[in-house]
């Protein structure tokens, strides 16, 4: 079985999530979260956490604990784990550029780029990130 993560930062107030507008295969031009593969003898959240401070530059001391929303399994083998973190402080810089090996990092306005609908053509995962962040949201408004 092949282990893939997938996290959504939030900024402190989580009306902004930070995506990646993908330059590549698959859901090339579509937002996503952050993540990639799990490799052999890491734990789905270290993997997470390798991955977010890769793509981001964020570090741990930046960020609340990691919170697990759901964990996928699909007919190909592939499980994908789905974390969500939420920044301590106002604003964050992105990386000089904002590109990474993988796309485009934007801050992206969860009200304005309507992200709570599923039905978004621009966002990838058939519907799934906005589930993910919708119930990121409704988790934090919970603690």
């Amino acid at each position: 079985m092949k282990q893939y993560v997938v996290g959504l930062v939030f900024d402190k107030e989580m009306e902004q999530v930070l995506l990646l507008k993908r330059s590549k295969m698959p859901y090339q031009g579509l937002y996503n979260g952050v993540g990639g593969k799990v490799e052999d003898g890491e734990e789905p959240s270290q993997a997470m956490y390798r991955e977010l401070q890769e793509e981001t530059g964020l570090q741990l001391a930046q960020m609340h604990t990691a919170k697990y929303i759901t964990s996928l399994q699909y007919p190909s083998g592939i499980q994908l784990v789905v974390y969500y973190f939420v920044l301590r402080e106002k604003g964050f810089p992105l990386p000089i550029g904002n590109e990474i090996d993988e796309g485009r990092l934007e801050w992206v306005s969860i009200t304005n780029q309507n992200l709570l609908d599923a039905s978004n053509p621009y966002l990838a995962g058939d519907g799934n990130i906005s589930y993910f962040i919708h119930f990121a949201r409704t988790l934090q408004k919970k603690n």
